[in-house]
């Protein structure tokens, strides 16, 4: 379902006519990878150009409608591809003439220029940031083998199709390109329906596996309400065999394994065995009976109640799995996530979604964190208190990004690196990180300071830790020298704004 070479080649065709020159606005992203530019074209209007990046339905075509919203939270790739994009300006837009590749010349306003290459194949689409000097500076993810391609490595573009005199086999079928954008127009058509069908997919696969995480829990606490019912039936007998033993006293001897006593509760008088632990006192033993007895009656009302609470709450859950599975768009999708939040059956998705993750890479000082750049490009959020510091190792921070802390046991700020999935942190980076969490802990100022970092994934919080306070595993160390350059480019900010003009 993915467009095809010659599909691809029409709509840059068309696409060419406000696309070149025109300053990119800004840069959405979705939750597939999805990136949808937002032009400001030469004769001051809006033109909006999407490239789709989800398996088999990798695409290009100029939109005319909202992007949908996203489901989840987008990949830190694409939000740093965005932050750097914002007012370059579009030199060039071009497609490969026998293979799904095209390729966009950027320039920023000190006059260094970029080149994003989108490769369009049906599985695992990628795009990928080469500057000037032929070396990748972003890329959606990284590969190795025969075709190698990491951040800070020279590029290795894919290789294309032979030539051909003719595009026989790569039939459109969508109409010519035409100055009414036909092309365009018919690909946008031909994709909503295949998109909102992706999304909602997402949508219910997100919440079927929220609820029936949510419902095993359920079944297994239900499992073990009933076990303690069924035990509180024992409470009776225990308490009679208490009663008989206490009655026997006397006549058992230290130390015995067991007491054989008349059941003076049976008509028939038999004598029964109680078995004892020889190692305790007898006394002692009868009142951890009477305990057991009471704990046992006592306990079994309110494991009723619940038991009937749990089971209420399991229903609602199988209820709510067979409405997500007849919703028919994912707005219905989150009316019932919410309305099991509301009641407190489900709890609410863990991190942020699109809309509050783009808020943090935008406006990360406004809600509360330091953000900064690093030499590479790459973005560093500091906590600014023991609340922010949770609210970023637990909250914002996803499991491959890298976090930072002061070492010594120093109070001071968390410091996660934004990394895209099995990439490692650049040396440049790293120092820049150590510098922050330096800066801002109880070291700062010292000639040398030791820092530890780990993978946020192996940061915890203890059961009952105060704010800030985290365990952290796998943990390596540093010692860095206090870098005065280094620290004032960071808070001073040491890239070039993005113009819309030189």
């Amino acid at each position: 379902m993915s467009l095809n070479a010659a599909e691809i080649r029409d709509v840059v065709e068309e696409l060419r006519a406000f696309a070149v020159n025109a300053r990119v606005r800004d840069v959405a992203c979705d939750e597939a990878g999805d990136l949808a530019f937002y032009l400001e074209t030469n004769d001051g209007g809006g033109e909006r150009v999407l490239f789709g990046l989800g398996e088999g339905l990798a695409r290009v075509h100029r939109i005319t409608r909202k992007p949908l919203p996203a489901a989840r939270g987008v990949p830190a790739s694409s939000l740093q591809l965005a932050s750097k994009l914002r007012g370059s300006i579009l030199l060039q837009i071009t497609a490969a003439r026998d293979d799904r590749v095209v390729e966009l010349g950027l320039r920023f306003s000190n006059a260094s220029k970029v080149k994003l290459r989108f490769e369009l194949f049906s599985k695992r689409p990628r795009w990928v940031l080469v500057n000037e000097q032929n070396v990748v500076e972003l890329l959606n993810y990284a590969s190795a083998g025969r075709r190698a391609l990491a951040e800070g490595q020279p590029d290795a573009p894919p290789e294309l199709l032979a030539p051909r005199t003719e595009l026989q086999h790569y039939e459109s079928r969508f109409p010519a390109p035409s100055p009414a954008f036909a092309t365009n127009t018919a690909v946008e058509e031909y994709y909503e329906p295949l998109v909102r069908a992706r999304v909602l997919d997402a949508a219910r696969r997100e919440l079927e596996l929220r609820v029936d995480a949510r419902l095993r829990a359920k079944m297994h606490k239900i499992e073990g309400l009933r076990i303690k019912i069924s035990e509180a039936a024992k409470a009776p007998r225990l308490r009679r065999e208490a009663d008989l033993l206490r009655a026997a006293q006397n006549a058992v001897p230290r130390g015995a394994a067991e007491a054989r006593v008349t059941d003076y509760y049976d008509p028939a008088l038999p004598e029964i065995c109680i078995p004892l632990d020889p190692a305790v006192p007898l006394n002692l033993q009868i009142e951890k009976m009477y305990r057991r007895a009471r704990k046992m009656e006592d306990g079994v009302a309110r494991a009723e109640r619940e038991l009937e609470i749990q089971q209420k709450e399991a229903r609602f859950l199988e209820r709510a799995r067979v409405e997500a599975a007849a919703a028919a768009d994912p707005e219905s999708i989150r009316n019932i996530a919410a309305d099991l939040e509301t009641r407190r059956i489900l709890q609410p998705a863990r991190g942020p979604n699109l809309q509050q993750k783009e808020n943090v890479t935008k406006n990360a000082g406004e809600s509360g964190l330091r953000k900064f750049t690093s030499a590479d490009g790459l973005a560093i959020l500091v906590g600014s208190g023991a609340r922010e510091n949770d609210r970023l190792s637990f909250q914002l921070a996803r499991g491959n990004d890298l976090w930072m802390h002061a070492g010594a046991g120093a109070a001071g700020a968390h410091v996660v690196v934004r990394l895209s999935k099995d990439a490692s942190p650049p040396l440049e980076t790293l120092l820049d990180a150590a510098t922050l969490a330096v800066h801002f802990s109880k070291n700062r100022g010292r000639g040398r300071a030791e820092v530890v970092y780990t993978f946020a994934k192996f940061v915890r919080k203890p059961r009952g830790a105060a704010a800030g306070q985290v365990t952290i595993a796998s943990e390596k160390r540093l010692n860095i020298d206090l870098d005065p350059p280094r620290l004032q480019r960071l808070l001073e900010g040491n890239r070039p704004r993005l113009d819309s003009q030189e």
